[in-house]
C-alpha cells in the first residue's frame, strides 16, 4: 500500500522532461499543539473568532511555530457556512536557528448535512501564505497557494461530549517547475531551465480523531490526535539560478497530539 501511494504521488509531481529524482527515506516525528481560542457571537449565524496556537516538534523538544489568527464566519443556513481569516505566524528554521514571520489569508466554504445524531461536512479552504524569509525563488514561490479539502463526521447526540473524525488532503497549486536532463554517466543535470510555478500536486494526507468537551455554556476543551503523511518535491538550484543541483522527494509521517480551549460568549 505504501509503495502504491508513493508511486501515485510521484506521478503527480512532474519536474520536466528527462528529469530524474530520488525518493528519500521516510522520517517520523511525534509532535504537539496547544490552542487557545475565543468565539464571539455577533448575531445569529455570524461569529468573530480569534486563536493563538503553539506547535512543537522533535518529540516536543523543539518549538516549530507560533501563530495568531483572527477570522469571521457566517452560517448562511443549516447546510452552508462561509468564512475568512488572517494568520500571523512565526516559523522556526532549524538550519538557521531563526524565527521568520509569515502571513496567511484563508477563505473557506463548508457544506454540512445531519443524519440522525451524526453530522457530515465537507470543508474547502483556499489558502495563501506569504513567506518573508530568504528563499531561492526557483525552488519555491514567495506566495504559496494551497487548496485544502476536509471530510468530517461528528456525533451530535450528546450535549457534553462531541467526538469527531476527519480526513483531509492538501493540494499545492503553484509549486516550482523546471526542465532538465539527467546524465547517467556524470550523475548530474544539464540543460536546466526554470518553468515557473506550474507544478500542482497533493503533498499532504491527514487523518484525525478527537472530541470537544462542553464543560459549560462558555467553556470548551478539545483533545485530538493527528496523523500526517507528507510528500514534497525538493528542488535544489544554484544561487545563480542556472544549474539544477538535485531533485529529491521527501516523505514524512508525523503524529501530533493536541489540546485546545475555547471561550464562547
Amino acid at each position: 500500500m505504501k509503495r502504491r501511494l508513493i508511486l501515485l504521488l510521484t506521478l503527480l509531481l512532474p519536474l520536466g522532461a528527462a528529469a530524474q529524482g530520488t525518493v528519500e527515506d521516510l522520517t517520523t516525528d511525534f509532535r504537539g499543539r496547544i490552542n487557545l481560542g475565543v468565539d464571539k457571537k455577533i448575531k445569529k449565524g455570524l461569529h468573530l473568532e480569534a486563536e493563538f496556537e503553539s506547535r512543537f516538534k522533535d518529540n516536543f523538544a523543539t518549538p516549530s511555530r507560533l501563530s495568531g489568527t483572527v477570522g469571521i464566519s457566517y452560517k448562511v443556513n443549516s447546510y452552508l457556512k462561509v468564512g475568512g481569516s488572517y494568520t500571523f505566524m512565526e516559523n522556526y528554521k532549524d538550519s538557521k536557528s531563526t524565527w521568520y514571520p509569515r502571513h496567511r489569508v484563508t477563505l473557506s466554504v463548508t457544506g454540512g448535512y445531519k443524519v440522525g445524531d451524526w453530522r457530515f461536512s465537507l470543508n474547502e479552504r483556499l489558502q495563501a501564505t506569504h513567506l518573508t524569509e530568504p528563499i531561492n525563488t526557483c525552488q519555491e514561490p514567495r506566495n504559496v497557494l494551497y487548496l485544502k479539502s476536509r471530510l468530517k463526521v461528528a456525533y451530535k447526540g450528546s450535549r457534553v461530549i462531541e467526538p469527531y473524525a476527519y480526513v483531509d488532503a492538501r493540494l499545492l497549486l503553484n509549486g516550482a517547475s523546471a526542465s532538465a536532463t539527467w546524465s547517467t554517466s556524470s550523475l548530474a543535470y544539464s540543460n536546466y531551465s526554470f518553468e515557473g510555478y506550474t507544478s500542482v500536486y497533493f503533498n499532504r494526507l491527514r487523518g484525525s480523531i478527537g472530541a470537544d468537551w462542553n464543560v459549560s455554556r462558555h467553556h470548551v476543551l478539545t483533545l485530538y490526535l493527528l496523523a500526517d503523511y507528507c510528500y514534497d518535491k525538493d528542488i535544489d538550484v544554484s544561487s545563480e539560478h542556472d544549474t539544477l543541483k538535485s531533485l529529491t522527494y521527501s516523505q514524512a509521517f508525523n503524529t501530533t497530539i493536541g489540546l485546545g480551549y475555547t471561550f464562547k460568549f
